[in-house]
This record gives C-alpha cells, sequence and structure tokens, in this order.
C-alpha cells in the first residue's frame, strides 16, 4: 500500500543579509520577506504494488493521513541573527581520496524569528497566522590530523495555541587519523532525525543510501530515527597521481526508527548492515567520488544483499540536510545561509 499526496508548494522569497567584521570572526544580521502556499491539486492515489496504475483514494482519508494534508498560506517576516568564529586550515582527503579542502574551524549559532500575516494569499486556502522560530549551530574542531565536526537544527510553529511541525536533526561526525596508517581513515557518524505534531507531509525512512544500507530504499517508514556508521576508508596508492584516485571501503550501519505520529510509521527495532566497496575519484584530486558498494544484513535485519552505485553520501557539511528532512521543512532559510 502506498499513499501519493500530490502536494504543490509555492514559495517565493526576498532576503536582505549583512555581516559585520571579519569573514572568520563576524555578525550576521538579515531579514526575509516570504510568501508561501501549500495546496493539494489532485485527489491522493493509491497503488497496492504497481506505480503505473494508481487510483484515487476511496472514500474519507483516515486521520493520520489528513492530518498532513492541510492546505495553507501564508506571508511571513523573518528577523535572523548569528554569528561564526572559524579559522580556515586545509586538509587533504577527507570527503573525497586526495582532495585538498579548506574547513572551517570554530562555531556557527543562529537563530530565526518570525510572524505570519494575511497578506497577499490566495482565496480559498487556509492562512496561517502563525509565529515560528528556527535555530542552528555547528561546530569543527581539529584534533592533530583527525577532525570532529557536528551540527544541529530544530525549528517549529505555533498556531492555534499549540506548537506544530517541530522538525529536529544532528549530527556528529569524526574523520580519525593516524601519522603511521596515512592511507586509513576511520569515519564515525551519529544522526538523529525527528519530527513532532506535522502538518505538512512528513516520513523518514531506514533504508536507503543514507539509512541502514542493506536496505531498500522505503523500508521502515516513521517519524523519528536514529542511525550510526563506521566505515574505513582506504587508499590505494595506485594508480599513480595525477591519474585518478582509487580506494576501498569496509563499514558498518545500526539504526533504528519509530513510528511517532506518522502515516503507516512502524517501530523497526535495530537494524544493521556490514559492507565494503570501491571509491572512485575521477578526475585525480576531486570531491565528488563514486561509490560501488555491497552491504549484507546482519543479525535480525530484513532483506538480502544489495548493490549499489552511489555519489559519496557521508560529506562534511552545515545543517546535514537529508531529503526527508529537507522537504517538509517550512522555513529552509535561516542565518547560516547569509
Amino acid at each position: 500500500f502506498v499513499f501519493n499526496d500530490t502536494a504543490t508548494t509555492e514559495t517565493l522569497a526576498f532576503p536582505l543579509a549583512r555581516r559585520f567584521g571579519d569573514p572568520g570572526r563576524s555578525i550576521i544580521t538579515g531579514v526575509t520577506l516570504q510568501r508561501d502556499i501549500t495546496e493539494f491539486r489532485r485527489s491522493p492515489e493509491v497503488t497496492a504494488d504497481d506505480f503505473d496504475e494508481l487510483q484515487p483514494f476511496p472514500g474519507p482519508l483516515p486521520s493520520p493521513l489528513a492530518g498532513q494534508l492541510q492546505e495553507s498560506s501564508s506571508t511571513r517576516l523573518s528577523l535572523h541573527l548569528g554569528t561564526r568564529r572559524y579559522r580556515y586550515v586545509e586538509y587533504r582527503g577527507i570527503d573525497g581520496l586526495r582532495e585538498r579542502t579548506i574547513v572551517s574551524l570554530g562555531l556557527y549559532t543562529g537563530v530565526s524569528m518570525g510572524k505570519g500575516f494575511d497578506v497577499f494569499t490566495p482565496d480559498g486556502v487556509t492562512v496561517v497566522d502563525d509565529v515560528f522560530g528556527r535555530a542552528h549551530a555547528s561546530f569543527g574542531a581539529g584534533v592533530g590530523s583527525s577532525l570532529l565536526h557536528g551540527g544541529f537544527t530544530v525549528e517549529s510553529r505555533r498556531d492555534g495555541g499549540s506548537w506544530q511541525d517541530v522538525l529536529a536533526d544532528a549530527d556528529l561526525v569524526a574523520y580519525l587519523r593516524n601519522d603511521g596508517l596515512q592511507a586509513h581513515t576511520l569515519f564515525l557518524r551519529a544522526s538523529v532525525a525527528g519530527g513532532w505534531r506535522t502538518r505538512l507531509p512528513y516520513q523518514l525512512s531506514l533504508g536507503g543510501r543514507q539509512g541502514v544500507r542493506s536496505l531498500a530504499e522505503d523500508r521502515f517508514p516513521g517519524a523519528r530515527m536514529m542511525r550510526f556508521i563506521v566505515e574505513d576508508r582506504i587508499l590505494f596508492p595506485w594508480p599513480r597521481p595525477g591519474a585518478a584516485d582509487l580506494g576501498m571501503t569496509v563499514f558498518t550501519d545500526v539504526g533504528r526508527i519509530w513510528p511517532g505520529s506518522v502515516p503507516y510509521g512502524v517501530d523497526s527495532g535495530w537494524q544493521a548492515a556490514l559492507g565494503a566497496g570501491l571509491r572512485i575519484g575521477l578526475p585525480a584530486g576531486t570531491r565528488n567520488v563514486v561509490r560501488a558498494d555491497i552491504a549484507f544484513p546482519i543479525g535480525a535485519t530484513d532483506g538480502s544483499p544489495i548493490f549499489r552505485m552511489s555519489f559519496e553520501l557521508n560529506r562534511l557539511r552545515d545543517g546535514f540536510f537529508t531529503p526527508d528532512v529537507f522537504r517538509s521543512r517550512r522555513f529552509n532559510l535561516g542565518a547560516e545561509h547569509f
């Protein structure tokens, strides 16, 4: 049973911001005028097993589905305030195999606050007269030749006397190195994400390339997820430098998802995978790494071995937005973007 929500979201934003101070030690202020319209222009559709044969949802929608299919419109005014305290250091082979990357070490914090108004909103769509807030922080720290990086984002809005659309995610990443094993990078990642009282379609999946990699893409839907990765990335000395970059990886994933209040959410129990693969960088020195991985379920994990070709997934970046989280955010513009 698969549900197609057919949502259409229109967003028009006019941001204005200014930085005060040096690039690495600055105060950021800004304002955004944004108009949002979310509509569901077609009837919800379902399919039993064939995605080419969608049928209109029969009868009234169950309450879990109806709760996430609420049309809305609003014009929102947001104020942004942030600060960054960075120093910049060059690292080699962080996201790619031999690439040189300038990494910001230090701290960033920022908040956004705003109010919705019934201005320039279309007729026939419910006007959202809310107040909302968003906070984001990230840090980077060097420990010898190793690197730690982390970040979190949380947002919510208050409408009708209660807090709704509470979305949060956080990641902690470590690139551990030893000067005696320069061909190895031990990559560790712990990540969590979740949503509460959501009024837009929101659903996480434990399977797929950004979940437990031995599970199919849509396996185990839910509202709150936790995942851990341990990965040994090994750089080969051949082919000769300048021709191409080549390496391999051995990894394990462990994760779990909880149902929360999303439609058809489940408690997956702890699921795990063990795998290996090749990492290929073309041209030499690029950050764009192609992976060829095979992942095997271990323990009580469902499924069978899965082979995937993909781009590097575990990028160093601020925010750590997964597509599942990003698509349901109402406020994708914060002080960290200026």
